[in-house]
This record gives structure tokens, C-alpha cells and sequence, in this order.
């Protein structure tokens, strides 16, 4: 293997210079003529053409040779932006396929002339395609509730035209959570200028495997099965794939054939070889010290061919025609064998895919990137290299133009000033006939323009300031006209150089000019995006991976980002089309009046020449409200627990009985966060212990002991006995247990008595056994203090006081939970009533721009177009059915946005139904949302068998609930696992805790992935009270899943259950 020595020059970029750069010869040869033929398939945008030049020497074919395919009005399109190329068959003929964007045309054909035979041009065929009548758009939302009341939010709209022309007429705002209620209108405003978009579903890679998409590396776009649709060659981990593109920007998996792939590809370049009419690959092997090359059999597969043996190591291969016999050649940088030297050694083709080394062209140190074309405009291609100066070496930072002879030998070196290249790309950036060079430093972050002279030289004008990125770096640079003008520009992605706090983009530098250094360059750039990969880890995402290409319908390009990873993922598609016009909507303020969590969208229905489009969702929220400021009506929406009732419009907890606990929640969670509650009550009279308003997250039926627990904990003193835990409660006490007398009040967490925040009521003259009836009010919770005024009503005696400084959401381990009252009576009984409640809470910690969350609180009615159900699963009226009692099940059911935080929290109701079958996990996994492990034992996460690899879901967190002892872990248990370990041991028994998962009862679960490196949990009987509650062990680097699919999966074995998911809700925080 060659030593360390850079990173390769991005494939793609090599591919579309040499598509640029090769003017008429200069020297006389035989003559030619060139005709061409035009054949449209339609004349509407989407539509394949086909064109064909035909070179004849009177009478002869002209064979071999290069034919480029020009559209414009200028002579030639090789230093601009051709509609393609092709070699010259051995009839005199060379075809390409392509997709015309919309607009008018004017084609003609370019053969490049070789040492025999001199250059021709075609006549000019003028063509019009048409716009489509169905223009893709997309569109966006925007929220804003700054100064404005919780629950009111201002809406804004974006539509996007991915298409010459704006998109006309309105947008409404509809939410999707309530059967898509239209909550306002708004039209649509003026069209600005073109613009990038991002485009996460632009491309659809859905038919691609996840085997290739996991290890898809190095892409190359290409039309290797000459449709004229634009298709991607990767590597994957079982050598070459093409991902075959149909014209509508959805890719399938061509057939796998023979690929003489060498066991290193160190660069990989496409042309085609043997002049067939196919596109070819040529690879690098440092190895075998050799090129391979792979012959194209015309439909994404190919054969092997011969390889070349070379005396040195290669590296990065470059293509051209450096001796103009109309065979592509080729140019590796070699390492020297036995030496750290590097030269750039010419491999001239033979015309069947193997080559002939000559003469070193050039020797240095430590290379850079290096580019081919014509660079003096002599007809004869040139080669620009550039050394890195590293340490010790006598070759300066610098690039040097060698001239090329037109024989396979290059001149007289031309050198630039000392500076720094780690990217290079050539284009004529300003439009004037002269190919120029974009440099990168990679040190100092400078972009550099450097205009070509034409004779093979070139100023970095003074006027012209280079580009600096202060907190970011360029990972890559590409080249494409990125904003429809017909004018190359450069591309590139910014990453962030330190601690990954600042988003990457994909930036694009227009419109270079030789005359202001305001135009140079004008910067547009993508949203900030995450590029499916987290930025805190210390190797930036791989330059390789990016390719460009026309993948949709219209012609246009889109640039695609294949991500590194372990598992299959998705690849981000950048950018899905530059000549975009957007039009806004005015601003609407939408006032929700259902308390919970609102998923809203924009809706563009279209108009009569663009397509209709939806927004992802925000993520919104009504304040939850408890009112029965009036008295309780009803006992709907209330839990009554151990004996509590509704008497006559009072909300009675004791009754005047010993010995009694008594609780009422509202049976549905309401946010916690930020809240404000108001609430009357009386002690009738001075003989109970107390109450408590109570916040948790245990369950609607959560009750504690009598006596001294209120209710709410264990009995003062005692070890053991029932309490409600991960709670907060406010006791407002009427006994002296333990000496905090017999009329205080004060703060208490967990279901544990803490008289350390007690408060004597007296100084204040409120006596809470005086019988009177009072008044609390606790306002404008924020997370942080809880403000809380007690009044007695009959006295206009006032309390008020900042009880404590609280963190309710890491006391109950959520920013939702139950809320309600705990009494209790002890050997001395009175009756305690509530009599009157209003509660209004505010959600929290939803980022709406960017979340897209799981919000099913009243079940999964309205569920089927968010969560992808496998291998059975289904949604049976507001049910989420995971197995359906049948034996030797597998399922899955996954919400199909992936969860990009580390630190999240899933509530969920659950009914396990009939005494057989395995159990069901909840899990987090990076796979993909049609994840799924296997039968029995497995749950539907894991293996057939343990220790078994290959069957579960990797990359993956899950804790099960196990009713079936399959590896000793028993009928009732629990247990987190990762990476698709069979899910049997180790395990926690839940017997001690009252908790019995074969119980057919229903209950409620929470999991936590906290920041301490742990996931939480609770297991909540609500059918008869009993919580398990525990610390599950996470190893620091296994619940920090990174753009993770949150859901289910379940199993049967031999036995079979019915296990149904009642409703889920997951949020960060």
C-alpha cells in the first residue's frame, strides 16, 4: 500500500472536467463531417431524447473518437456544460439519452477531432420541450406563540416551484392530529428568485436494499443502462452496485454481475473503454500494483476485462485523450517503489481496457489534487497538479500547468505562487471561453478564484478576495450549474471544525466575476441539516460520498450525500432541484382550543401547472385544561381511587371513616412543565390527617398509605407499604405525626415524608382545622419555582410564599403526568372535599421547526399514515395490535420519522390478553422503520437463538416485557438489551412488585434515556395499583442512538397471546 498521503480528489469532479475541456485540434488531418439526428420520444419536461451524431471521412466512418453534444449557441460546449459525450463506434456513430429540462434547445454535436481526423460540428436542431402541467412543488410551515397567549400561534407558509415558474393561489394550515381541520387560509404572495432546497424525500431509495445502502461508498452518477435516465454506481460491501435511476427520482437495484474489483479501490473513474457505446469503470489497485477495468454490459451490470500491471504503487486515476488518437487514457499518481517520491504516470489506451505506461510526467513530493484539460486552448490536454509542501519536502505549496504535447508526453512546466490546495476544480466560471480554477486550502479555510489567462496561466485577481470560513471547513468541492444560468459554479459541504455546534451545510458559490469583488462569490446556502450523522464524533462525514446528477424528471441537477454508517440508512439528497421559486404566505394566528399536542401542516392543493404538496408537520400544543371551577359535574376525565366520590357537584376524598386512602387523578396526562392550577377545599372538620395535590407519573390510579401518608406516601416511619413514586406533592397537614404540628404545609417527592421544607401555617393566621373553606393558587409554574397563595375565604386570611425551588420534570421523570388529590385518615377520621379545580398546563421542550414526534394520547385512530406496520402488525380501531393470538408471530410497528436527540422519554398503555406467547420490546434502532427480528423468544427483536448474529435488529436499544421463560429469565420480567441480542438474560423479575405482565390488566410504562448514561423505567398497574420502578444499566455510548426509529416488536412461540399498545406519546427533553 502507497503511504498516507491526502485525501482523493472527489470522482466526480474529475468526470466533469474532462467532460470540458478538449477544444478543436490545432494541427491539420484529414476532414470530417458531422450530422446529427434528434429523436424526442415527446416534447414535454420528463421525456427521454435521444441523440445521434454520425463523423464520416468522405466515404469513411470516422472511428475511434469523441463526440460532444452541445446545447447553446456558441460553436462549442467544451469548457461549458455539455448535454453529454460519447465515443464513436466503429460505424461512425456515437448516441446518448437524455432528460431536457423545459425550455427551448438548440443542439448540435461537436466531434473533438483526433491526430488524423480533423474536428466537425453538426448543424444546429432547435427543440422546445414543454413545461410540465404538473410542476413538483413543496412546502413548508412556520410557527411562532412569542408574545402571544399559550395555545395561539402564528403560522406561516412556504411554496416551493421546483420549476421555472411560482406556484399560484393559497396555502391552508390543517391539523392533522384532529381529521386535518382546516384552521386558516392565506394566499399565497410574491415569487422570489430561485433558490437551493433541501429535499429529504426528493429521491426515493426505498427499493434499495439495506445491505447496500449500509456500506454504499465512492458514487459515481452515469447512464449505465442507456435509458437516458441518470443512475449512481456505488460500492458496497459485495463490490459494485448500480442504483438504476427511472426519471422520476426513484432508484432500484440493477442485477449483480462479474466486476474484476480490486480487494483496495483506491480512485474509480467511468468512461467508456472500448469504444461499445457502454460506460466502462476503471480502478486503481495499489495492491497489484495495476489498473482493472470493468467492461459495462449496457444494463448496470459488468464483466471483467484485463488489468494492466504498472511498476509502482497506484493512487488517484484521471481521464483523458493525452495522445489524440480518440481512446480515453489515463493518468495515475504512482508512488516511486522503495521511495517516498511520487510521479504522474501517463497510461495510454489501447482501445480494449488495457493500457500502456510511458514516461513519468512529472515527479514530486507529497501530491494534492490534480485536474486534466486544455488550459492554453492548443487542442492538446494539459495536466494542473499540485504538491502539499508537507514538512521536510523541497517541492513548495504550490500547483504547476504541464503543457501537453498531443502525443502522451508532456512540456515545460509552468508554476503558480506558493499556495496551500487541498481541493481543486476547473470550469469556465465566468463565461468567458477560458477554463478557470477554484482552489480550497483546507488550512485557513481560504476559497480562492483564480481566472485563466488562456495560455495555460492564471491570476488570482486582486480585486477578488478569497472566501474564509471562519467556524467551518469545505469537506469537498463539486461542479454543476447549480442555479440554472448556464454557467458552471462550485459546490461544496461545510462542516463544522469544532465541537460540532454548528450546523453543515451544502453551499453552492455563484456568479465568479472579474470585475467586483462584491460578485465574487455570491453565496447561497442550504438550511442547516444533520446529514443523518451526529458532528460531536471526530471524523467528518467522507467527501467521496457525494455525487451529482439530473436523478428527476425536469433535467436539473440534484446532488445526493451517501452516508457513512454501519447500517442501512437513507441518503440525504441535498438538493433536489436549484431552479426553485418560492412564493410566502401571510402570517396567520390560529388559536387550538383541544388541549394536548397538534401536528399542523401547510397544504398546497396546486394549481394548473404545479402539483399539489404537504409540509411536514410542527409540532404544536393547546394548554391542557381542567375546569370545573363550578364544581364537578361529572366524574368524566376523573379517576376515583379507594373510595373517593362526587357529591353533589363536591369532589369528596375522605368520608368521615378511620383508616382511610383516597386519591383522584385526571385520567389523561396534561403537560407539567409550566403550569397554573387553582383549587377550593374543606376540612370539615379537625380529626384527619390531611391532603395533597399531587403531580406523577405512575398512573391515573396511584394511591399511597392512610394515616400519615395522606394518601400519598408510606405511613411516618415505616420502611415498606403503598406510596406513589416518581411524584411531587404539596401537603397541606392537619396532624402531628412527627412533629411537624397540626397545621402546616410543605413539599414532598418520591412518596418519602421530608419535614426538612416544613412551613407552620400559624404566623399567618390560616388554620387549616378551623373547618373554613380556602382557596390555593399556584401560578405561572416555569419549570424552575413554585409560587403557591392559600386563602381562607371565610377570613380573607392570606398566605403566599415561594414554597421551593423545583424541578417537577427530573422529579417525575417526564413533562407530562397525572395530576389529582391524595387524602387520608388515620384512628381519627373527618371528611376532606374538593370543591372546585381548574388546571391549565402548557407542553414543553418540542422543538416544532425540527420535531416530529409520536402523539397518540387517546389511542392510534389517526395513526396509519405516521407508523409503518410489519409482518402483521396492525391498527384495529384506536388499538395498535401487535400479535393477534397466533402462534410463531413476528411483528414490528415503528413511527417512520427517526428520533435525532439522545435524550428522550416514551409513555405508553399496554394489555397483554390470554396466558401464552413470548412478550413485546420497546426500542429505539437506526435500521430503518420495516425493522424486524424473528419468533418466540426473539420478541420480534433478536436472533432464533442465542448468541446467534445476523437475525435481530442491530444497532438498536430495547427493553423487553417477557411473559415466557425461554433462557431462565422466567414469566414475568424485564431487561434492556442492544444491538439485537436475544432478549432472554440477564432479566428483572417483576414478581416482588406486584406487577404481573400475564395479568390481562392494563398497564402503563415509561422509559427514560436519562443524561446520567441510564434508561429509566416504570411499569404502572392500572387496574390494581402497583408500580415497578428502576435504573435500567446503559453503557455510555448505547443510549445515545442517533437518528434512531422509536416503535415496537413483539413475538409468539409455540403458544400464542393478543398483545394490543393503547396509546404512546415520546418526546425529548
Amino acid at each position: 500500500m502507497p503511504a498516507p498521503r491526502r485525501l482523493p480528489l472527489l470522482v466526480l469532479c474529475v468526470l466533469v472536467l474532462t467532460a470540458l475541456c478538449i477544444p478543436s485540434l490545432a494541427y491539420a488531418g484529414t476532414a470530417t463531417a458531422t450530422t446529427l439526428q434528434v429523436t424526442p420520444v415527446c416534447l414535454s419536461q420528463g421525456c427521454v431524447t435521444t441523440l445521434t451524431a454520425t463523423v464520416v471521412a468522405d466515404p469513411s466512418a470516422v472511428h475511434p473518437g469523441l463526440v460532444y453534444f452541445c446545447d447553446g449557441t456558441a460553436a462549442s460546449c467544451e469548457n461549458g456544460i455539455p448535454v453529454g459525450r460519447a465515443q464513436l463506434l466503429v460505424n461512425g456513430t456515437a448516441t446518448i439519452k437524455s432528460v431536457l429540462p423545459s425550455g427551448i434547445h438548440h443542439l448540435h454535436a461537436v466531434f473533438h477531432g483526433t491526430s488524423t481526423y480533423n474536428a466537425s460540428s453538426s448543424a444546429t436542431h432547435d427543440l422546445t420541450v414543454a413545461a410540465s402541467t404538473s410542476i413538483a412543488t413543496q412546502t413548508y410551515i412556520g410557527s411562532s406563540n412569542t408574545a402571544l397567549p399559550p395555545g395561539e400561534y402564528s403560522l406561516s407558509g412556504v411554496a416551493n416551484s421546483l420549476g421555472p415558474s411560482a406556484p399560484t393561489g393559497s396555502i391552508s394550515y390543517r391539523d392533522t392530529s384532529y381529521g386535518n381541520a382546516v384552521l386558516a387560509t392565506a394566499p399565497l404572495g410574491a415569487g422570489t428568485a430561485p433558490q437551493f432546497i433541501y429535499n429529504t424525500g426528493g429521491l426515493d431509495f426505498s427499493q434499495i436494499p439495506g445491505t447496500i445502502l449500509a456500506s454504499a461508498s465512492k458514487p459515481v452518477s452515469g447512464d449505465f443502462n442507456n435509458d437516458g435516465f441518470q443512475d449512481i454506481l456505488v460500492l458496497d460491501q459485495a463490490g459494485l452496485q448500480v442504483l438504476l435511476g427511472s426519471g422520476t427520482g426513484r432508484f432500484t437495484a440493477a442485477p449483480k454481475g462479474a466486476n474484476n474489483l480490486p480487494a483496495v479501490v483506491c480512485s474509480m473513474l467511468v468512461a467508456d473503454f472500448n469504444s461499445d457505446g457502454k460506460l466502462d469503470i476503471a480502478f486503481s489497485d495499489p495492491n497489484g500494483k495495476s489498473i482493472r477495468v470493468s467492461f459495462g454490459n449496457g444494463d448496470g451490470t459488468f464483466a471483467d476485462a484485463k488489468s494492466s500491471l504498472l511498476a509502482n504503487t497506484p493512487g488517484q486515476l484521471y481521464l483523458g485523450d493525452f495522445n489524440n488518437d480518440g481512446i480515453p487514457d489515463l493518468i495515475a499518481d504512482v508512488q516511486v517503489a522503495g521511495s517516498q517520491a511520487y510521479e504522474f504516470q501517463p497510461l495510454l489506451g489501447k482501445g480494449d481496457g488495457t493500457f500502456t505506461a510511458t514516461s513519468a510526467a512529472y515527479s514530486t513530493g507529497a501530491t494534492g489534487p490534480a485536474i486534466v484539460a486544455d488550459f492554453d486552448s492548443d487542442g492538446m490536454q494539459d495536466l494542473v497538479v499540485t504538491t502539499t509542501g508537507a514538512a521536510g519536502s523541497v517541492y513548495p505549496a504550490q500547483f504547476a500547468v504541464l503543457h501537453g504535447n498531443g502525443d502522451g508526453t508532456f512540456g515545460a512546466v509552468k508554476l503558480s505562487p506558493s499556495f496551500s490546495t487541498l481541493y481543486m476544480v476547473a470550469g469556465d466560471f465566468n463565461a468567458d471561453g477560458i477554463l478557470d480554477l477554484v482552489t480550497y486550502d483546507g488550512s485557513f479555510s481560504l476559497l480562492a478564484y483564480w481566472q485563466g489567462i488562456g495560455d495555460g496561466t492564471f491570476v488570482q485577481l486582486s480585486n477578488v478576495s478569497p472566501v474564509d470560513f471562519f467556524s467551518s471547513s469545505l469537506n469537498s468541492l463539486i461542479v454543476g450549474d447549480f442555479d440554472g444560468d448556464g454557467v458552471l459554479d462550485v459546490g461544496g459541504v461545510q462542516m463544522d471544525r469544532g465541537e460540532g455546534t454548528t450546523p453543515s451545510y451544502f453551499t453552492a458559490f455563484l456568479h465568479f466575476s472579474t470585475t467586483s469583488s462584491a460578485d465574487f462569490p455570491q453565496q447561497v446556502s442550504t438550511p442547516p441539516i444533520s446529514m443523518n450523522v451526529p458532528f460531536d464524533v471526530p471524523t467528518p462525514p467522507n467527501l467521496t460520498n457525494l455525487v451529482v446528477g439530473a436523478f428527476g424528471n425536469n433535467g436539473l441537477p440534484s446532488v445526493v450525500y451517501f452516508v457513512p454508517s454501519t447500517v442501512a440508512t437513507t441518503p440525504v439528497n441535498f438538493i433536489a432541484d436549484f431552479n426553485s421559486v418560492a412564493h410566502t404566505t401571510q402570517s396567520n394566528t390560529v388559536t387550538l382550543t383541544t388541549p394536548g399536542v397538534h401536528n399542523v401542516v401547510a397544504s398546497y392543493p396546486g394549481d394548473n401547472s404545479h402539483a399539489a404538496s404537504v409540509s411536514a408537520p410542527v409540532t404544536l400544543s393547546a394548554p391542557a385544561q381542567i375546569n370545573d371551577g363550578s364544581g364537578f359535574t361529572s366524574s368524566a376525565g376523573l379517576a376515583l381511587n379507594g373510595g373517593a366520590t362526587l357529591q353533589g357537584g363536591i369532589l369528596q376524598l375522605t368520608d368521615g371513616k378511620t383508616f382511610e386512602a383516597r386519591s383522584a387523578f385526571y385520567q389523561k396526562r396534561v403537560p407539567v412543565y409550566s403550569f397554573s392550577t387553582t383549587f377550593d377545599f374543606q376540612i370539615a372538620s379537625p380529626n384527619s390527617d390531611g391532603l395533597a395535590f399531587v403531580i406523577q407519573s405512575n398512573g391515573p390510579n396511584a394511591i399511597g398509605s392512610n394515616g400519615g401518608g395522606l394518601g400519598y406516601g408510606q405511613t411516618p416511619g415505616a420502611t415498606s407499604g403503598p406510596s406513589i413514586r416518581n411524584s411531587v406533592a404539596i401537603i397541606f397537614d392537619t396532624h402531628n405525626n412527627q412533629g411537624e404540628g397540626n397545621n402546616s404545609i410543605r413539599v414532598e417527592t418520591g412518596g418519602v415524608t421530608n419535614l426538612g421544607d416544613l412551613i407552620d401555617l400559624t404566623s399567618s393566621g390560616i388554620d387549616l382545622r378551623s373547618g373554613h373553606h380556602f382557596r390555593v393558587v399556584i401560578a405561572g409554574y416555569n419549570g424552575v419555582e413554585l409560587n403557591l397563595s392559600l386563602t381562607d375565604l371565610d377570613t380573607r386570611k392570606v398566605f403566599s410564599q415561594n414554597l421551593i425551588t423545583l424541578d417537577i420534570v427530573s422529579a417525575i421523570g417526564d413533562t407530562i403526568g397525572y395530576v389529582g388529590f391524595t387524602s387520608a385518615t388515620g384512628a381519627t377520621a373527618s371528611i376532606i372535599n374538593i370543591l372546585n379545580w381548574n388546571y391549565a398546563g402548557q407542553i414543553c421542550c418540542v422543538t416544532p421547526a425540527t420535531a416530529v414526534l409520536p402523539s397518540f394520547p387517546d389511542g392510534f385512530t389517526n395513526a396509519a399514515s405516521t407508523i409503518q406496520l410489519n409482518k402483521g402488525a396492525a391498527i384495529v380501531g384506536s388499538e395498535l395490535q401487535l400479535t393477534n393470538d397466533t402462534p410463531f408471530e413476528a411483528t414490528s410497528a415503528f413511527f417512520k420519522t427517526p428520533n435525532d436527540q439522545f435524550f428522550w422519554i416514551s409513555d405508553f398503555d399496554f394489555t397483554i390478553q390470554g396466558t401464552g406467547g413470548d412478550g413485546f420490546t420497546f426500542l429505539v434502532q437506526g435500521n430503518g422503520p420495516g425493522a424486524v427480528g424473528t419468533s418466540g423468544g426473539a420478541l420480534g427483536y433478536g436472533p432464533y437463538f442465542p448468541g446467534e448474529s445476523g437475525y435481530g435488529i442491530g444497532d438498536s436499544l430495547a427493553i423487553k416485557f417477557d411473559v415466557h421463560n425461554n433462557g431462565g429469565e422466567g414469566i414475568n420480567s424485564t431487561g434492556l438489551y442492544f444491538d439485537g441480542a436475544y432478549p432472554s438474560v440477564p432479566a428483572i423479575d417483576l414478581t416482588s412488585s406486584r406487577i404481573n405482565l400475564r395479568s390481562g390488566h392494563r398497564f402503563h410504562a415509561r422509559i427514560l434515556s436519562a443524561k446520567d448514561a441510564t434508561i429509566k423505567m416504570s411499569i404502572t398497574d392500572l387496574d390494581d395499583y402497583a408500580v415497578f420502578d428502576n435504573s435500567l444499566y446503559s453503557r455510555n455510548d448505547d443510549n445515545s442512538i442517533f437518528h434512531a426509529y422509536p416503535g415496537f416488536t413483539a413475538g409468539t412461540g409455540a403458544t400464542a397471546n393478543t398483545i394490543k399498545i393503547l396509546n404512546w406519546t415520546f418526546g425529548y427533553y
